[in-house]
């Protein structure tokens, strides 16, 4: 089961977080046009870069808040997932074994549609 059908339906935003340009410009759409409140996910990896990208969404939340105190009620703490508590799903595994033999895709796409 993903780690967000876990989750109770509410008016809040569930956003997928890497600290990475895309998903920090969606959750700046978010919160600074829509005002909408958002719940930031992100797995955790044993790959080199999860400290470095924990420590780039503390400081880019932190910069945010600085800058429009409002965004603190609306931006929730990140909850964090292992990779390996997200369930294999062998639809989603195929389609990406079947694209990867025709365009170069990275391994997290597959993880990021699990999840």
């Amino acid at each position: 089961m993903s780690p967000l059908k876990r989750v109770t339906k509410s008016d809040c935003n569930h956003l997928l977080w890497t600290g990475g340009w895309d998903s920090t410009f969606r959750l700046l759409q978010l919160v600074l046009e829509e005002k909408k409140e958002v719940r930031p996910y992100y797995i955790v990896t044993a790959q080199d870069s999860t400290g470095r990208e924990v420590d780039t969404m503390i400081r880019i939340r932190g910069a945010i808040i600085k800058k429009y105190p409002h965004a603190k009620k609306l931006i929730k703490p990140v909850h964090y997932f292992e990779e390996r508590a997200i369930a294999d799903d062998r639809e989603i595994t195929d389609a990406y074994v079947r694209l990867k033999k025709s365009k170069p895709v990275k391994r997290q796409y597959e993880r990021f549609a699990r999840f």
